[in-house]
C-alpha cells in the first residue's frame, strides 16, 4: 500500500484481536487508563488501536471496544484525511504535518515519551468539526511486544481563548491606537484641507475597528451553533463593489483590487453579512500575500448548479502551507492566529452550504473559490 508519510503496513485483525486479549488480561493497565479523564488508547507497532479507556467509548458514542479495534487514531476520530489514502491514517500528503502521527512515530523511533499539539478536522454526518489536542505518546512493553500509550487532551477551548486574547489585545488594540493617533493629529492641524483628509481616514479606521469586533462576535456565535441567518436577494456585483471600494480605502500597500472584466452580475439569495465576510477574508489574504504593484481580481459567474465567487492574486502558496491552510489556529503570521481561512470554511460550508476551496500553481498564482448553490 502507498504512503506519503508514515508506514502503511497494518497488522491483521487476528493479530489485533490477540493483542487486545493480552492487554485485557493486564487488569492494572485497564484500571490505570480508565482513571484518566481524557482519551487514552494503546497502539501496536503499526499504530493501530488494540486497547482503550472508557473515555474514548464515550467520545465516539460506542459501547464496545471491538468497534474500533485495528483502526488508527485518525480513523477512529473520522479525521477527513484518514480517508484520502487506501492505507488510512498517517499516510496522506496532509499527514506530514499532523501532530498526532508525528508524535506517535517519534515516540516509537526514539523510545521515549513525546508531547505535542495537533489540529484535527473531523467529519460527522457531513459536518466538519475542528479540534485542537495536546497529544502524548509513551512507549511500553508487555509480554515482549512493543506498544504505545497514546493520549489526547482537548485544548480547543484554551487555543480559542488565546486567539481571542491575541485579537483583542493586539489587533484591535493596534487599530484603536491608530484611531487615537489620527484624532490627536487632527486636533493639532490648522489646514482645513488636511483635516478633512484625516477625518475621512478616521471614519475608515473606525469602520475597520467596529467590523473587527463584529467579526469575532459572529465567529464565536457560529462556532457555538447559535448563528441565525438573514437571507435576502443580493446582487453579486453590488457586494463585490462594496468590498473593492472598502479595500481601496484601507490598503497600505500599492496593490490594486478590481472586479474582473468578465465577471457576471448575478442575483442570488444569501446572508449578506456572512457572504461579505467570506469574500473579505479572501481579499484580505490575497493582499497580505501580494507585493507592491500586484493586481487582485474578484469575480462572480454562474455554472449549472452554483454561483462561483473567485479572488485571484499572482503569488503561489508554498505546498506545506497549502496542506494546512484551512486548519483553525494555523497561520503564517505567528502563534495563536489563523482564523481567516478557517472562518471561510465554517461560515461558507456549515451555514451557507457552499464549498470553499482554492488552487495555487507556479506561474498562475492563487485563486480562492466560494461555490454557492443556486
Amino acid at each position: 500500500m502507498k504512503s506519503f508519510h508514515a508506514p502503511a503496513e497494518r497488522s491483521s485483525q487476528a493479530i489485533v484481536d490477540k493483542q487486545f486479549e493480552d492487554l485485557v488480561s493486564n487488569s492494572y493497565l485497564a484500571e490505570l487508563i480508565n482513571a484518566l479523564p481524557y482519551v487514552v488508547t494503546v497502539l501496536n507497532a503499526n499504530r493501530q488501536i488494540v486497547f482503550s479507556n472508557e473515555a474514548l467509548l464515550q467520545t465516539l458514542k460506542v459501547s464496545d471496544f471491538r468497534d474500533f479495534l485495528g483502526k488508527r487514531p485518525g480513523e477512529a476520530l473520522n479525521c477527513v484525511h484518514s480517508k484520502t489514502m487506501e492505507s488510512g491514517c498517517g499516510t496522506s500528503e496532509n499527514c506530514q504535518f499532523c501532530g498526532a502521527v508525528n508524535t506517535i512515530t517519534a515516540s516509537m523511533r526514539e523510545n521515549r515519551k513525546v508531547v505535542n499539539e495537533c489540529r484535527i478536522t473531523t467529519e460527522n454526518e457531513g459536518i466538519e468539526e475542528y479540534h485542537d489536542f495536546e497529544v502524548t505518546a509513551t512507549p511500553f512493553v508487555w509480554r515482549e511486544s512493543k506498544y504505545t500509550i497514546f493520549a489526547l487532551a482537548d485544548i480547543s477551548g484554551v487555543k480559542r481563548k488565546r486567539m481571542l486574547e491575541r485579537i483583542f489585545f493586539h489587533d484591535i488594540l493596534n487599530t484603536a491606537g491608530n484611531l487615537k493617533g489620527l484624532s490627536e493629529l487632527i486636533v493639532k492641524l490648522e489646514d482645513p484641507k488636511k483635516k478633512d483628509e484625516l477625518m475621512k481616514l478616521v471614519a475608515s479606521v473606525s469602520i475597520e475597528l467596529i467590523e473587527e469586533i463584529q467579526d469575532q462576535r459572529q465567529l464565536s456565535t457560529a462556532e457555538s451553533g447559535e448563528l441565525q441567518l438573514s437571507v435576502s436577494p443580493l446582487s453579486s456585483h453590488e457586494i463585490l463593489t462594496v468590498i473593492v471600494n472598502q479595500f481601496t480605502n484601507q490598503i497600505r500597500k500599492v496593490v490594486r483590487v478590481e472586479i474582473s472584466e468578465d465577471s457576471e452580475d448575478l442575483i442570488l439569495s444569501s446572508d449578506r453579512s456572512l457572504l461579505a465576510r467570506i469574500l473579505k477574508n479572501m481579499v484580505k489574504n490575497a493582499i497580505e500575500a501580494s507585493s507592491d504593484g500586484d493586481v487582485i481580481t474578484v469575480n462572480s459567474r454562474r455554472t449549472d448548479s452554483f454561483i462561483r465567487f473567485t479572488v485571484h492574486n499572482p503569488k503561489e502558496i508554498p505546498r506545506d502551507i497549502q496542506l494546512q491552510i484551512f486548519k483553525r489556529s494555523f497561520s503564517t503570521k505567528g502563534h495563536d492566529r489563523g482564523l481567516g481561512t478557517y472562518s471561510m470554511k465554517l461560515l461558507g460550508e456549515r451555514y451557507l452550504k457552499g464549498k470553499v476551496h482554492f488552487k495555487s500553481k507556479p506561474g498562475l498564482g492563487t485563486e480562492f473559490y466560494f461555490d454557492l448553490p443556486v
